[in-house]
């Protein structure tokens, strides 16, 4: 096995260079380079040659490259939320996100949760609402959960709440989320506002870097906070931008942790794709939804959610149902879930993921 590259003669940068002159006939090579953005100039591939050092691929504790599936649901009618989560749940949804604007009485959580075993799920709660109503909210819901007989200490799940609220207002939720589901994560990073604000990928990476650190003043108060932290965010149709923008995310945190002299945590990214134009065809949406899938799962997202491609009422169901399976496909079929950071060794990746962290990291460290 050792020897079976020893037949084969190593192509150098140069060789490739004289291919590529011929083939554009007369044409320039540096006619094909990309400016990203300003300060970032990608050209259309790379090699060994172009890298001082071997990078390393970015791995975490995960054995395996597996990421949950998600599915976003609007609380606004508890019965038919209900009915949809659980379908949801039996079709392969593993970590469902509800999103809820107000507190909740016994009797809504009765309808809600019907049928659901939270001990099977890992549930997330987008608290769309203010600070006293959100810790009522986590107060009556681990009541609920407690007259019920469920050990609300060995649930697992993740409670997002607004990043915008004050440092008192923040302390006092993570409290009451770490002294009744101990387990949970907590979501105090946006990065879906980022990626909708800011006008490019440094930006967006830098203002999440920003939360992060803003996070992190909360972590010498609150003992392991910052290995429960996750980020949303979204995932657009630059296919490797999308992909070395979640790996230069993970290297920053690293470094971020380095700075403060804090132990070594992976950071979790729940991916959601970003949304399209749905007055495009069906077929061409789910199509940029399996790009954006492929590109989240290969840069190592730890949950991914994908919107329906047609939001009809005659054609949402199965809309759903597809935008789920396309998950089951890469992980079941497309065996995505088997290689940890399938990117690494990829020069032109490689090469993307460097100079966007490195522009984010200057960003981040001169503001």
């Amino acid at each position: 096995m050792e020897k079976i590259f020893e037949d084969f003669q190593g192509i150098k940068k140069e060789e490739w260079l004289k291919k590529v002159e011929a083939d554009l006939k007369g044409r320039l090579i540096e006619e094909l380079n990309w400016k990203l953005e300003d300060d970032i100039t990608i050209k259309p591939f790379y090699t060994s040659e172009d890298s001082s050092e071997q990078k390393a691929a970015i791995l975490g504790e995960k054995q395996k490259n597996e990421w949950k599936v998600g599915e976003d649901f609007e609380v606004k009618s508890f019965i038919n939320t209900n009915k949809q989560l659980i379908n949801a749940l039996e079709n392969g949804v593993n970590a469902p996100r509800l999103i809820l604007t107000q507190k909740l009485k016994e009797k809504d959580f009765a309808k809600l949760f019907k049928g659901l075993v939270p001990s099977y799920v890992y549930l997330k709660l987008k608290l769309e609402m203010s600070a006293w109503e959100a810790a009522a909210f986590i107060q009556e819901l681990h009541a609920y959960w407690v007259s019920n007989q469920i050990e609300c200490e060995e649930l697992k799940g993740c409670f997002e709440i607004d990043p915008n609220l004050s440092l008192a207002e923040k302390k006092e939720l993570i409290s009451a989320i770490q002294s009744h589901f101990p387990l949970f994560d907590l979501g105090l990073i946006d990065g879906e506002k980022s990626y909708q604000k800011v006008a490019n990928k440094t930006n967006e990476l830098s203002a999440i870097l920003n939360q992060l650190n803003d996070c992190l003043e909360l972590a010498s108060l609150f003992s392991g906070l910052y290995s429960k932290l996750r980020v949303s965010i979204k995932i657009g149709n630059d296919f490797f931008v999308e992909i070395a923008k979640i790996r230069a995310l993970k290297v920053m945190w690293y470094n971020l942790l380095k700075a403060n002299g804090l132990k070594l945590e992976e950071l979790k990214i729940d991916a959601y794709a970003a949304e399209v134009d749905l007055a495009d065809d069906p077929n061409t949406i789910k199509i940029q939804s399996t790009t954006q899938a492929m590109a989240a799962v290969i840069g190592g997202a730890d949950c991914l959610t994908i919107s329906p491609s047609d939001h009809s009422e005659e054609n949402i169901d199965f809309s759903k149902r597809t935008a789920r399976n396309i998950q089951h496909l890469l992980s079941m079929e497309s065996y995505f879930e088997r290689v940890m950071d399938p990117a690494a060794g990829s020069y032109y990746v490689e090469e993307l993921t460097e100079q966007l962290g490195k522009k984010a990291w200057g960003q981040f460290i001169t503001s």
